[in-house]
């Protein structure tokens, strides 16, 4: 099985590119709570508040909403950018690309450079275990997965707390029985690795790894978080990397995960500053407790304006570790 290096790309991602992206409590609203109160209040709590209060009967007409609000990056000029993030792909041999985006900005930027999408599966109507795009860019192929849903499915969009528990136990499901869509198989993905504490009969079983959704790249391939603020309301991803830290203990898994933080804002009050200093070494101890390597970036996010800059820098750290 040839090696796979696979890219996790958050809002960060898309706001380092483009300026004045909505983010996560733009985009639900509706909760009409004040600044103190909604930042106690998880994004995933705040949706359901708002479903729950004024739109309890048509939850899909809301999401469609919500799917409104995001950019038209079709209207929006990225050549630089994209020959930026495609070079990088292609220099550093990435097969995969995650990303939590609802938005077509991944697809746009490699479309612009001439990558051709030769398949897709959007058979899921709710969940997006499988959901992705296959593209073809100097001649190799890179799978596009949107993780959380993709906007033109608006019923796939991942936003309140029954949507992130449904989805874990969907990965659950996949992990302890390789179940998916309903069908049961012998292949859950305990038996796919070798156990620590038996013979070396077994050790060519990573070899014939099959692929057949994103949860399986946390435990085979190289995954490098860039532009996902990881806040702790993510909980399918924090419980996917603690799924993997404790299979770690008494399985042959060997693949590294990074996570590529950015500096804090230079114009943030003292206030803010010390909260988010204090929330960063929180979310460091916890991603090293779970096998995954903190790295720091020597550029920060802004709020409101681009910033590639981040990008770049991580970019080049990659590039960096990987010997490219």
């Amino acid at each position: 099985m040839s090696k796979r290096k696979a890219v996790f790309l958050g809002n960060g991602f898309t706001r380092a590119l483009v300026g004045n992206v909505p983010a996560w409590g733009q985009l639900i609203g509706g909760t009409n709570l004040e600044d103190d109160l909604q930042q106690i209040i998880p994004y995933t709590f705040q949706y359901e508040m708002n479903y729950l209060g004024e739109r309890k009967s048509d939850e899909e007409t809301l999401k469609s909403e919500i799917c409104r609000k995001l950019p038209d990056f079709s209207k929006v000029e990225l050549k630089g950018a994209a020959k930026s993030f495609l070079s990088f792909l292609a220099e550093n041999e990435i097969t995969d690309i995650l990303t939590t985006n609802y938005d077509g900005l991944v697809e746009h930027l490699l479309l612009s450079q001439n990558a051709k999408l030769i398949s897709q599966n959007n058979s899921e109507k709710i969940y997006s275990i499988r959901r992705n795009y296959v593209y073809k860019y100097n001649e190799k192929l890179i799978t596009l997965w949107k993780v959380h849903g993709d906007a033109v499915a608006p019923k796939s969009v991942m936003l309140g707390l029954d949507h992130y528990c449904g989805a874990i136990g969907k990965m659950d499901d996949f992990i302890k029985h390789g179940r998916l869509g309903g069908k049961t198989t012998d292949n859950p993905m305990e038996m796919k690795f070798p156990n620590k504490a038996k013979s070396d009969i077994t050790k060519n079983k990573i070899e014939t790894f099959q692929f057949q959704t994103w949860v399986d790249l946390f435990f085979v391939a190289t995954v490098y978080f860039i532009g996902f603020g990881l806040d702790f309301s993510e909980t399918d991803i924090w419980w996917l990397l603690n799924k993997r830290a404790r299979f770690k203990e008494k399985l042959e898994i060997s693949n590294e995960i990074f996570f590529y933080a950015p500096q804090q804002q230079k114009t943030e009050t003292e206030a803010e500053i010390a909260k988010a200093k204090a929330e960063a070494e929180a979310k460091e101890k916890v991603l090293e407790s779970f096998g995954v390597q903190y790295q720091i970036v020597s550029y920060e996010f802004r709020k409101h304006s681009a910033n590639p800059e981040y990008l770049l820098d991580v970019y080049e750290m990659i590039s960096r570790q990987s010997g490219c």
